[in-house]
């Protein structure tokens, strides 16, 4: 039975107007925009073209206290002239119109450092959403700036200048797309725009695209692959091997993504250029016997882009039998669109350069995810196909983004990612809700082929793994092993609870993000968990700002701004005994009535506190030993442990976190309190024997920080294939 909450979108796949999200003012998913108030372009520029703005923060250097200080925040605007190629910057700030720069000295990566005219001893920086991978690159940053005064200001204060919206496409970034590989020289009219690199590397500039083996192919065919692909060498242990990656504007089998077309500029430059379109039909539509309209996606991003068939091109009639969900390559030529709501439109007109290919056909009558209104129950129940709907292509996404911006924040950091095992005898949690791994029921599942004690008991001494195994709930006390030998480590991987529940906020098997950091304390674990949280919250607002946009339109109005709210305030904090005060003085009635002091906060009192009385996200700390885990730091008063949980406003809990107990009497103490196998754990308890130190760590669900993105209010519809009690398919 679908929940309420599910119902009500129900208007999810069906529709004109599912494809009328998208502003007109947003260039792509990958260049996040916003309205700015329109700019009056001085006089005698009329050859010159917005080709990007953004709200950013900016900075200057000040010579006397040599650090960079905050100039507030302005409306930027690049504006390239259509002859020279050169790009000047106009910055709208306390409603005047400046000039900031009249080029641009440095641009790599996620930054770019403004400078003005020659002569000046003032720099301005914009910096971009992230900086992950600066903090491994930052010598190579520092030698693009003009000279070493500048380059040795900014290696001293890379990290302290505040990041803020936006990216720039830039152009003429070629040999930094992977670092540490030469590109072959090339003739001019070969070199990809890097507009078009930046949107085919889809979430980031950052990542290297994947590399594959030469196939030695000759002759023609090694003539189609150059058109196609871009040859780098690479020195490897001395050998200097030659490699070939798809060129920046195609993906694999010389298909251009619907991303690349129209994520840059709204797909304008593509105009005249002959190129091939895989997808899968979204929409048809006959116009007489001779036109036929066909929406096609191919998943790299919400928008679909109108293709236009003409009778007599190869493939036409083959074509025309195509209904929603049928998948075909197009062969065309792009073109501006009359139609409103669409910039281009390719058109499959000429028979002579032109086709069409139907891969697979779809029997209209038979296929669940035709274009009409489907509950969300109806996409979990053929969750193989639910990818092919808007909401789902767009959850998928956005988690892309988000598990790409959780390594690179941790790996631009210094964390070390461990694999922890999914098969563990430990209960981490202590709550015993957990799966069973054995081989001790015979395969025809006979009752009397299992091995038993003579009490009658399961012997697990003949089991597979010798004792009583569980698919684990928590890699956290395995990734502590490293943690004290590695310093800074994070796990990022499955988990499973065998808990009977069926709300929208349980699953039974969950991806967690575990970090843990040797010689930290809880206001260290405080400060990298609010980090982290606004990283990914950023990152997803800067790659993923058309989903997101969708997700607004459909399922949560205000959603960006919720999300800005996170970014863009400090996180408040208050001790669990102050939490409890604040709820019991609030004068509001509560489903679950008011906590005392010692019981656990329920969601709805962890929400009034976020959304209500803070109105922003609040740590809470210092939480009663009982009703947390054994392995967390007792304070000194003997009744509170340093715990912490992030609570944020429409999801309450998202974050838990703590010191972890390094006296090992304390721990054994914790350990018999809470009736566990003190034998199970003497690996754990061996840390504490040999070198222990003070460390502290906090776990994320991850499917809980899609839904605090997205908006989605179940989390069965945030994770590709969800279980759930009695849901184990696909």
């Amino acid at each position: 039975m679908a929940d309420a909450a599910e119902t009500k979108h129900e208007h999810e796949e069906g529709g004109e107007d599912d494809e009328k999200h998208v502003e007109e003012e947003v260039h792509g998913s990958w260049a996040p925009q916003v309205s700015l108030p329109e700019v009056a372009v001085t006089t005698g520029e009329e050859n010159e073209e917005v080709v990007y703005k953004d709200r950013c923060k900016l900075f200057r250097w000040d010579a006397t206290e040599k650090a960079w200080k905050e100039r507030g925040t302005g409306d930027i605007r690049l504006l390239k002239n259509r002859e020279t190629k050169k790009v000047r910057v106009l910055m709208r700030q306390e409603k005047t119109l400046k000039i900031v720069a009249n080029h641009v000295v440095s641009d790599v990566g996620k930054m770019c450092v403004l400078e003005p005219n020659a002569g000046s001893d003032r720099s301005w920086m914009w910096m971009a959403s992230d900086f992950a991978d600066g903090v491994a690159k930052t010598e190579q940053f520092a030698a693009r700036f003009s000279n070493s005064e500048q380059a040795n200001k900014f290696k001293t204060n890379f990290n302290a200048v505040r990041t803020y919206n936006g990216r720039l496409a830039r152009e003429e970034a070629v040999e930094d797309v992977i670092p540490g590989v030469v590109y072959e020289k090339k003739e001019e009219s070969e070199a990809a725009p890097a507009a078009a690199a930046a949107a085919a590397h889809g979430d980031s500039m950052s990542v290297a695209p994947q590399v594959c083996p030469v196939s030695g192919k000759s002759g023609a065919a090694a003539s189609s692959q150059s058109s196609e692909h871009v040859k780098i060498t690479q020195t490897t242990a001395g050998e200097v091997v030659t490699l070939a990656l798809p060129n920046p504007k195609t993906s694999w089998g010389g298909r251009t993504r619907v991303k690349a077309i129209l994520g840059v500029n709204e797909g304008l430059d593509w105009i005249g250029k002959v190129i091939t379109v895989n997808g899968w039909a979204k929409t048809t539509r006959a116009q007489g016997a001779t036109l036929l309209f066909i929406q096609v996606n191919d998943g790299s991003c919400l928008s679909s882009l109108q293709v236009v068939l003409n009778a007599g091109v190869p493939g036409f009639e083959e074509a025309s039998k195509a209904t929603t969900g049928a998948s075909l390559s197009f062969k065309g030529v792009i073109v501006k669109s009359p139609a409103k709501g669409q910039s281009v439109e390719m058109h499959v007109s000429d028979p002579a350069a032109h086709a069409v290919k139907v891969f697979g056909q779809c029997e209209a009558r038979e296929y669940p995810m035709s274009k009409k209104g489907h509950t969300m129950e109806h996409l979990r129940e053929n969750a193989h196909l639910r990818p092919r709907s808007n909401t789902i292509s767009a959850v998928a996404r956005v988690r892309n983004a988000l598990a790409f911006a959780t390594h690179n924040f941790f790996q631009a950091r210094g964390f070390l990612y461990v694999h922890t095992p999914l098969i563990t005898a430990s209960d981490c949690e202590g709550a015993g809700e957990l799966f069973q791994v054995t081989t001790a029921i015979p395969k025809d599942s006979k009752i009397d082929g299992i091995l038993a004690t003579k009490d009658g008991r399961v012997d697990y001494t003949k089991d597979f793994f010798g004792k009583q195994s569980f698919l684990t709930v928590s890699g956290q006390l395995s990734v502590e092993n490293y943690c004290v030998a590695l310093s800074d480590v994070y796990t990022f991987g499955p988990t499973f609870r065998a808990e009977d529940s069926h709300t929208s906020r349980h699953l039974a098997e969950f991806w967690m993000i575990e970090p843990e950091m040797a010689f930290a304390e809880l206001p260290d674990d405080m400060i990298c968990a609010e980090s982290y949280l606004k990283f990914c919250i950023q990152y997803a607002l800067d790659n993923c700002l058309e989903d997101l946009q969708f997700f607004e339109k459909q399922y949560e109005q205000g959603l960006v701004a919720r999300l800005r709210n996170v970014v863009d305030n400090e996180f408040a904090r208050c001790s669990y005994t102050e939490a409890v005060e604040l709820i019991r003085q609030s004068g509001k009635t509560f489903e679950y009535g008011l906590p005392d002091w010692g019981t656990d906060l329920q969601s709805e009192h962890e929400r009034y506190l976020a959304e209500e009385y803070y109105k922003k996200p609040v740590i809470v700390y210092n939480y009663p030993k009982d009703i947390k885990a054994f392995y967390m730091k007792l304070n000194p008063d003997g009744r509170t442990v340093a715990a912490m949980d992030i609570l944020v406003p429409k999801i309450g809990e998202v974050i838990g976190g703590s010191q972890r107990e390094d006296n090992l009497e304390l721990l054994d103490r914790r350990i018999e309190e809470m009736h566990l196998e003190k034998a199970s754990y003497w690996w754990y308890r061996d840390l504490r024997k040999y070198g222990s130190v003070p460390h502290a760590g906090f776990g994320l669900g991850f499917e809980r920080l899609i839904m605090m993105v997205t908006g989605m209010e179940n989390i069965r519809d945030v994770i590709p294939f969800p279980r759930w009690p009695g849901h184990a398919d696909f």
